[in-house]
């Protein structure tokens, strides 16, 4: 007689990572139609070099996770990522969806904030 190996673990496994990449890409989707992040003009990607970026008017979009940035002039900011440090100059609006975010903005409107990640800090500088 042979062994007899279940294979339910590995068709849980399989349809856990399903469910993961299903979850993410419906937050993505829901993060562009709420946020607006359609006319994106600075895209942060998973790792990008500290320093300030200009939106020059336009949205911002953070993906990636553990970035130190300045954003100027952006109409809508969203992060979609973790555990970033983020400074925004004069934002219109704050997304969060993603969870451990340090976010600070200073301007002389206070942005709509729609923070939908867990254990992120906004707060006015």
């Amino acid at each position: 007689m042979g062994t007899v190996v279940s294979s339910a673990p590995a068709v849980a496994a399989a349809q856990n990572a399903d469910d993961i990449n299903a979850r993410i890409n419906n937050a993505l989707q829901t993060a562009k139609g709420l946020s607006g992040v359609n006319d994106v003009r600075v895209d942060i990607p998973a790792t990008a070099k500290p320093g300030t970026y200009d939106c020059g008017g336009h949205n911002a979009r953070i993906s990636g996770g553990q970035n130190h940035v300045t954003l100027k002039h952006c109409k809508t900011v969203a992060i979609m990522g973790g555990q970033n440090v983020v400074r925004v100059v004069d934002p219109s609006a704050l997304r969060i969806y993603g969870s451990d975010n340090s976010v600070t903005w200073s301007g002389a409107t206070t942005p709509s904030v729609d923070n939908r990640g867990s254990g992120n800090t906004i707060v006015k500088q």
